[in-house]
């Protein structure tokens, strides 16, 4: 999953000022304790805080479900040059947003000082991230 920013914003992510709850969808892990990320092989250990660097894909424009490929469609024809975040801790604000893919719910927390870029559809992507619990499907 990639979350795509308009390029004007690549080099400039803001910093969390407060923790920022956030939402993901994954895959059980070996148990409750645990989730598998959905689209890579990453685990993510409840209360542990994991931290990535972001990478940035100029060409492979993946969206990560129809609300992401409208808001994609909108920039393109208001000719707004647009990059992908490839690498991060891909979230959405809005947990309805989970209904829309497959897999287990869960709550993450973007922790207080990390980066993170978020676009106009609610998609964020962050270099820190933490598993809190997963929610009731």
């Amino acid at each position: 999953m990639c979350t795509i920013i308009p390029k004007r914003v690549q080099n400039r992510p803001k910093t969390a000022k407060k923790d920022i709850t956030v939402y993901k969808s994954g895959r059980s892990g070996i148990s409750i304790d645990n989730m598998l990320a959905q689209y890579q092989a990453f685990n993510y250990e409840r209360d542990k805080v994991n931290y990535t660097e972001f990478t940035f894909d100029p060409i492979q424009i993946i969206c990560s479900d129809e609300v992401e490929h409208k808001y994609y469609l909108g920039l393109e024809n208001k000719g707004v040059k647009i990059v992908a975040v490839g690498q991060g801790f891909h979230s959405f604000k809005e947990s309805y947003r989970l209904k829309l893919h497959k897999g287990c719910p869960a709550l993450f927390i973007i922790p207080k000082g990390s980066l993170y870029y978020e676009n106009e559809c609610g998609n964020l992507v962050s270099n820190r991230i933490i598993f809190k619990k997963f929610l009731k499907s």
